[in-house]
């Protein structure tokens, strides 16, 4: 153990001794094998690939394929990382309140006003869907 000295903002002039503690150390009880079934490479899509056509919300077809090129769109310009759009929208329809989906929008795409715009237009399309 090592003993330093360190000096408070609100008293400069006196000075605390402290003892730094060692790192404590955890004992794991048991060590269980999780087994995990990994898909060869060759069948696991790149990201930002597009992935097979799958119905992902209620809307009609044709609004979910507007609402996906919009997500792109916005994704392409302000989003960080990559994700595939259809995969946002998801995670768009999981919300139960304009509030979440603003601020999921704010995660995945930004806080802006074309992002806040489109999320307006979506939730009232979500509504109108059921």
């Amino acid at each position: 153990t090592t003993t330093t000295t360190a000096t408070t903002a609100a008293a400069k002039t006196s000075a605390t001794k402290v003892k730094s503690q060692e790192p404590t150390k955890t004992k794991v009880a048991s060590k269980k094998k999780i087994e995990v079934e990994i898909p060869p490479p060759e069948l696991v899509p790149e990201p930002g690939t597009p992935t097979a056509a799958v119905k992902v919300t209620t809307m009609s077809d044709k609004d979910e394929e507007r609402a996906i090129s919009q997500i792109a769109k916005l994704h392409q310009k302000y989003g960080v990382g990559k994700m595939d759009p259809a995969a946002i929208l998801a995670m768009f329809f999981t919300c139960e309140s304009v509030l979440d989906l603003r601020f999921e929008a704010k995660v995945h795409l930004a806080d802006n006003q074309p992002v806040r715009n489109f999320v307006e237009n979506l939730w009232q399309r979500k509504q109108k869907s059921g």
